[in-house]
C-alpha cells in the first residue's frame, strides 16, 4: 500500500515523521510532502528528513500577507 502524508509547515514535520516511521515499519510505501520555506525562519530549506520530498513555494515576510495565501495556494495545487 503507498500512503502520502502532506504538511506545508516546519513545525508539523515531527508528526508527519511519527506517521512515516509507524507506516514505514509496517511495510507500507509512504512518501512525505512538505515545502522548501522555512515558515519560522522565513527563507528557503535545504535539507529535509529521510523520506521527505520538498515542493517548491513562494517566500513570504510576514504572517498575515497576500503572499502568504498565494504561496499555500501555490503548494495545495
Amino acid at each position: 500500500m503507498k500512503i502520502t502524508v502532506v504538511t506545508c509547515y516546519e513545525s508539523n514535520e515531527e508528526r508527519a515523521g511519527f506517521v512515516y516511521d509507524a507506516c514505514f515499519s509496517r511495510g507500507y510505501d509512504v512518501n512525505v510532502i512538505t515545502t522548501d520555506f522555512s515558515h519560522i525562519r522565513k527563507t528557503k530549506r535545504e535539507s529535509y528528513p529521510q523520506g521527505f520530498m520538498a515542493i517548491s513555494a513562494n517566500e513570504y515576510n510576514k504572517n498575515l500577507s497576500v503572499s502568504r495565501i498565494r504561496s499555500h495556494q501555490k503548494f495545495a495545487k
